[in-house]
């Protein structure tokens, strides 16, 4: 008898599409033989959909002429035309996909599901409370303050800036794929920054801008234990590594191996294994870094990083080995209540 395997996407967060792009690649790439393949769609406005189409109109964004509602009974944990035994597989990215609440969902309601927990979601969500944590293990961060929409002090802003010294960066404390973020070079352009991440986040970093190499681990939870893919590094021609770079010009060059020395390498797959195991993190994560030499940089965590064709993980793994259909085989087999 086959394991019942229910791929989620879309969402109402800021990356639907980034959802739909790596649901593709999942649905493409789960083995059919092994699997009894199911999909939900969440549409932007929230709406749960059982969709029986094919996989390319998900990709084309209009899956939903094909869909139809999906009951939950929230006495007993059941799903539409879904066993009990099911493993649910988000492929959803942001805002209520990746901060916790979607896996509050299939906890309150005793479902299996891939990847983290609620807890560890929403820590890793949250750019601050990472920066926090990785302070407490002695995993240096770039120097940066905190900016709160709601409790907004211009002035004392503007002087803790300059302290930090133009240029920075801004960006929404809890988003992806950096939706909202900016470089800003001078006072005049620190509202419209500050302005456009508070559309996504009601509180934002402010960190000292550096120009330097911009690297990628993955990590997969096994049933041999936790493997740490190589670390890449990523150059591209706009001044940051921002949602055009990522998924619109989609000129951005891969090193794997990162071209940066042994030792970097070495220290960012520690520290990679220290803040996966202290955030509670589980299934499969990519920490990001900068490197400027040999000083090494925690920027973030992201708990279900992009499966699309042009994402860093997939890349990270096929080195030592592991195809998507691996890393898909793998999150299954290893998913818990």
């Amino acid at each position: 008898m086959k394991q019942e395997v229910c791929v989620l996407f879309g969402g109402k967060s800021e990356e639907y599409e980034v959802s739909l792009s790596s649901a593709y690649n999942v649905l493409e790439n789960i083995d059919t033989d092994r699997y009894d393949v199911y999909k939900i769609g969440i549409t932007r406005e929230g709406r749960w959909l059982m969709y029986e189409g094919d996989n390319e109109s998900i990709l084309n964004d209009c899956w939903e002429k094909d869909a139809s509602e999906v009951f939950i009974d929230f006495s007993t944990g059941c799903v539409d035309k879904l066993s009990r035994g099911t493993v649910f597989f988000p492929v959803m990215h942001g805002s209520y996909c990746e901060d916790g609440r979607l896996q509050g969902i299939f906890e309150s309601l005793n479902l299996r599901y891939i990847g983290c927990d609620s807890y560890s979601s929403f820590l890793c969500m949250d750019k601050y409370l990472t920066k926090l944590i990785a302070s407490e293990l002695n995993v240096p961060t770039v120097n940066y303050i905190l900016a709160k929409k709601h409790r907004f002090n211009l002035d004392k802003i503007k002087n803790d800036v300059l302290k930090l010294s133009y240029p920075v960066f801004i960006k929404p404390t809890r988003s992806g794929s950096s939706r909202g973020s900016n470089i800003v070079n001078n006072e005049n352009e620190l509202i419209y920054a500050l302005e456009d991440a508070f559309c996504f986040s009601d509180t934002a970093l402010i960190e000292k801008f550096i120009k330097a190499t911009e690297c990628e681990i993955g990590v997969l939870s096994t049933q041999d234990g936790t493997v740490f893919s190589p670390v890449g590094s990523l150059s591209y021609e706009g001044d940051f590594y921002g949602y055009t770079e990522k998924y619109i010009n989609k000129c951005t060059k891969y090193d794997i191996p990162a071209d940066i020395s042994v030792t970097a390498r070495q220290k960012i797959t520690e520290y990679a294994k220290m803040l996966f195991e202290c955030l509670g993190c589980y299934g499969i994560s990519r920490l990001d870094f900068f490197v400027d030499g040999e000083n090494i940089y925690f920027n973030e965590i992201n708990t279900m990083p992009g499966f699309t064709e042009e994402s860093m993980l997939p890349m990270l793994f096929k080195k030592i080995g592991y195809s998507v259909s691996d890393i898909i085989d793998i999150l299954i087999k290893n998913a818990k209540f």
